[in-house]
C-alpha cells in the first residue's frame, strides 16, 4: 500500500512522526521492511503497531518532556527514512482534581509533557517540515476551549497548544 499527498499537483511519499504520550513512531513511504530484532516479552505497544503497519515504521522511544531527546528522535526519523513530512502531536495527560489541596509536582507533570513537549516536538522537527512544506497536526483537546471543574491546569495546558498551534500557523504561512 502506498501513501501518499498531493503537493502542487504532485504525489511524493509520506514520512510520519507520530507522537503519544512519551514515545513515539515513525513510517515512510517503503514496503514493510526488517525492524531489527523482536523482544521477547513483556512487548512495547509500538511493537504491536510496526506489527501491524500497511508500511514500513520505525518504532522510537522518547521523552518529549526532554529536548535532547525529542530532538534525537526526530533526527533518527530523518536519517532513516530521509526526510520528514509530517509532525501529528498526539501528548497529554490529565491529572485531574481540585486546585485547592493539590499536589503541583502533577501540574508539573502536565504542564512539561502537554504543552512544553507538544513545543519540543515541533521545535525539533520545524526545520525539516519548513524544507519539505510539511504540516503539523497537533491534536489537543475540548479543554483547549472550554474549561472545566476540577480541570483547570489541564485545560490550561490544552490552551496553550492551541495558542502555539495558531501561532505556528501564523508565523509560518506568514
Amino acid at each position: 500500500m502506498r501513501d501518499e499527498r498531493h503537493v502542487g499537483g504532485e504525489s511524493r511519499p509520506h514520512h510520519r512522526c507520530v507522537v503519544g504520550h512519551r514515545q513515539g513512531h515513525c513510517s515512510g513511504p517503503r514496503g514493510r521492511g526488517s525492524q531489527g530484532s523482536r523482544r521477547s516479552p513483556p512487548r512495547r505497544p509500538a511493537d504491536t503497531l510496526v506489527d501491524k503497519a500497511p508500511s514500513e515504521m520505525l518504532a522510537l522511544g522518547l521523552d518529549v518532556t526532554d529536548q535532547a531527546s525529542a530532538r534525537a528522535a526526530v533526527a533518527k526519523t530523518v536519517e532513516h527514512f530521509g526526510a520528514l513530512d509530517i509532525l501529528v502531536n498526539n501528548v497529554g495527560v490529565m491529572l485531574a482534581g481540585p486546585i485547592e489541596g493539590a499536589d503541583t509536582a502533577e501540574w508539573a507533570r502536565m504542564v512539561e509533557t502537554n504543552l512544553l513537549g507538544s513545543m519540543f516536538m515541533v521545535h525539533a522537527a520545524l526545520p525539516y517540515l519548513l524544507e519539505r512544506r510539511g504540516t503539523v497536526v497537533q491534536v489537543s483537546s475540548t479543554s483547549g476551549r472550554i474549561a472545566s471543574v476540577g480541570n483547570a491546569v489541564y485545560s490550561a495546558t490544552k490552551f496553550g497548544v492551541t495558542a502555539f498551534a495558531e501561532s505556528l500557523r501564523q508565523e509560518v504561512t506568514a
